[in-house]
């Protein structure tokens, strides 16, 4: 599972390569070689994008000098990325929640390069020219996108609640009377057919037992892994489910706040 930590490190690479003298490759060239190198899903070749669009701006910021401290580059395009990577993406049928993308509605439409509209007698050979932001537009569309990911933030954490409260009640009516005494082997079921949903299942004992002490460290879940063979009943398997969907609403807060920190990074060198 890929942590917040390699999204940064992934996108600070891509950064660095972009912005160093001489590069041809444009984010979404390098982009696309990182993604096939670490074998990432759409999902993740959009947080990696998105995020090295951050770190490409806050790089160039940076090295401006003067009063001129306009920042002019091409942001790469998650989508043209997947769209290289995975020719059949888009006849897939997953969840719409998951993978569902609208440009209209991406938090990162304000930094899209706006495309000019070529005059129909115009050389098919010109390029058109790209936009210029001055420093007080590209700080308004910083904090709109912050704004836009705090909001998602909010959403992702009261996913997770609900998801998270309807599990809890389902082991109780589950379980009944038995519900501290079969706890230890619904857990090991749990870990053993997901380690990723640790944090949820850790909740979970919390919330059913009130033991706020963790139960298993790295370690353990791995050995648990190796060598206990998960059960899943139906009324487990459903619990499982719910516990899987709070999994994913915390990765997507978590990626929420990490673009935020990037964002108020950037905007505290403005």
């Amino acid at each position: 599972m890929l942590t917040k930590s390699d999204f940064e490190k992934a996108a600070g690479k891509i950064a660095d390569q972009f912005v160093a003298p001489n590069c041809e490759q444009s984010i979404n060239d390098l982009s696309k070689k990182i993604a096939a190198d670490n074998n990432l899903n759409p999902d993740q070749i959009r947080t990696m994008v998105r995020l090295a669009n951050l770190n490409v701006f806050g790089k160039m910021f940076q090295a401006k000098t003067g009063s001129d401290r306009g920042v002019k580059f091409e942001v790469g395009d998650p989508e043209v990325v997947i769209d290289a990577l995975y020719d059949d993406a888009r006849s897939l049928k997953v969840g719409a929640e998951k993978v569902a993308y609208d440009r209209t509605s991406d938090y990162y439409k304000d930094l899209y390069v706006i495309e000019q509209v070529k005059e129909a007698e115009a050389t098919p050979t010109l390029e058109p020219e790209k936009p210029r932001y001055s420093k007080p537009e590209l700080a308004m569309q910083l904090k709109r996108a912050s704004d836009r990911f705090r909001m998602e933030g909010k959403q992702a954490a009261q996913r997770w609640q609900l998801n998270m409260e309807t599990a809890v009640s389902m082991y109780k009516k589950t379980h009944g009377l038995k519900v501290a005494e079969a706890f230890e082997g619904f857990e090991k079921n749990l870990l053993s057919a997901n380690a990723d949903v640790a944090p949820e299942v850790q909740a979970l004992r919390s919330m059913v037992l009130g033991d706020k002490v963790a139960s298993y460290a790295g370690g353990a879940i791995e050995e648990i892994q190796n060598r206990h063979v998960a059960h899943l009943d139906p009324n487990t398997k459903e619990i499982f489910d719910y516990v899987k969907v709070a999994t994913a609403a915390r990765r997507s807060y978590e990626e929420c706040l990490s673009c935020q920190e990037k964002i108020a990074e950037s905007l505290g060198v403005m």
